[in-house]
């Protein structure tokens, strides 16, 4: 008998990532009853900025986009743009989600597949928002309008800014306005204009709920679920597990405010990519499961059944989806398919590291705008 072959992969500790990747499992080994297939997690700290290269040993990698710059230099997992077909690139481009394809395009090859989408989107509490007649904001505006509308009913907007969402609204509200961090480290909003939006980031941190200091947005979104306090939260990225059936409080998930105007454009693309290392003994049977993982059919119908959010855009155009998860797909695609890529040059990682650090700092008072603009400048054009 055929040797059996193991894949290893690991992803991040969240149901949106792992529930629909184990449930996978099986659905493939009926395909390949040859293929074992075993995932394990990590947290969403480690995703987002944690060392790729302790990640080497597993067959499949879950990963975040801006380390794809440092991954076509190291040439750490396979560029796919080597082992796909024209026509297999071309309908993965044809089926992207606004820019999730592309996001994993760096120095000419392409080092994952898009498996999961997401994006800085608002949210509220429907309930709540019913209860006193309050509307969906539009811009900022009208957020800090409802901010003090709901403080006078003892409510509070919610919005994540421990350093890695301090710095994702960073960028999602200098691109908003006009004045985008460039991807490819050729430029970066003048000081005046970075420091109006670290202003507009120390009027949120103050109209926001006061545990937010210490809230990702699975942590806010929990308490937003379980609590009564929490009506509208501005920016974070989206995940349909707490908009769907099984929750007694759902949340509805909505576009983004503009800084100035009522525009969806300029949120931070978040999501997921699947990667295959340059060290997996079995690449061409990894690669094969990736396409079974990222194709159309499987990411509109079992991905999204199990919990998932995927990247494909004939996912989040099917009506059974918006069923499942109270809208949440419609809710959100404008904002995903204007969303704001950031930067993927090698060196982007350590930056975004220390930005998120130094604007914390800045909410927190402990720095001001125009001197927190000018660090993060510095530090974008010395990486």
């Amino acid at each position: 008998m055929p040797e059996t072959v193991r894949l290893r992969g690991i992803g991040w500790d969240h149901p949106r990532c792992m529930a629909p990747l184990r449930a996978s499992i099986d659905d493939y080994r009926r395909l390949e009853p040859g293929v074992e297939v075993s995932w394990e997690a990590r947290s969403l700290f480690e995703f987002g900025e944690g060392n790729f290269h302790e990640l080497l040993q597993y067959d499949l990698i879950v990963f975040d986009h801006p380390y794809c710059g440092q991954v076509a230099r190291e040439r750490s997992m396979l560029d796919l743009a080597q082992l796909l077909t024209a026509d297999e690139q071309a309908g993965f481009a044809s089926d992207s989600l606004g820019p999730c394809w592309a996001s994993y395009h760096a120095e000419g090859g392409i080092w994952g597949l898009p498996l999961d989408a997401a994006g800085q989107v608002s949210s509220y509490r429907p309930d709540l928002m019913e209860r006193f007649g309050w509307q969906v904001p539009q811009t900022l505006d009208a957020v800090f309008e409802l901010a003090t509308a709901a403080h006078h009913e003892g409510l509070y907007l919610g919005w994540p800014w421990v350093p890695t969402d301090a710095i994702c609204t960073f960028l999602t509200l200098c691109a908003s306005a006009g004045f985008p961090v460039s991807r490819d480290r050729t430029s970066f909003p003048g000081r005046a204009d970075a420091a109006l939006v670290l202003d507009a980031m120390q009027r949120l941190a103050g109209a926001a709920h006061p545990a937010s200091a210490s809230w990702n947005p699975i942590r806010c979104y929990d308490h937003m679920s379980s609590a009564d306090d929490v009506a509208y939260v501005p920016y974070a990225f989206g995940y349909t597990n707490y908009s769907r059936a099984d929750r007694s409080k759902k949340l509805r998930y909505c576009d983004i405010p503009g800084l100035a105007a009522a525009t969806p454009a300029g949120a931070v693309l978040g999501g997921a990519g699947l990667g295959i290392s340059s060290a997996s003994r079995h690449p061409g049977a990894a690669l094969d499961y990736a396409r079974f993982l990222c194709s159309t059919d499987y990411q509109a119908g079992a991905y999204v059944r199990n919990g998932g959010q995927p990247a494909s855009r004939a996912a989040w155009t099917a009506p059974v989806n918006d069923d499942l998860t109270s809208g949440f797909f419609a809710g959100t695609r404008k904002t995903l398919e204007q969303a704001y890529l950031r930067p993927t040059f090698d060196g982007y990682i350590p930056h975004f590291r220390e930005a998120g650090q130094r604007i914390v700092a800045c909410l927190k008072g402990e720095a001001g705008v125009h001197d927190t603009a000018d660090l993060l400048r510095e530090d974008y054009f010395s990486r």
